[in-house]
């Protein structure tokens, strides 16, 4: 498992996987893209994300003025989910 998984590129699901799992703390989607399937081609499995820990612990600041918490998926970029 990860602590927090920043993505700033694009992370694509392997649609050539029927059960795919992804496992951290916190998921921060702050320039960049998180991709399953497509509108011509949905993901044909099944995913599983789990936000893993307790509440109040490993909160991701980014600011002081901004504390998104812990146990989070934040998306200030783009999330396409297709299937």
């Amino acid at each position: 498992p990860l602590g927090t998984l920043l993505i700033d590129g694009e992370l694509i699901f392997d649609d050539t996987r029927m059960w795919t799992s992804l496992q951290a703390q916190n998921i921060w989607i702050r320039a960049g893209k998180l991709t399953a399937g497509s509108l011509i081609s949905p993901f044909p499995g099944f995913i599983n994300i789990t936000l893993l820990g307790d509440r109040g612990e490993n909160p991701l600041v980014v600011t002081p003025n901004i504390d998104l918490g812990s146990k989070m998926l934040a998306v200030f970029g783009r999330v396409e989910m297709y299937g």
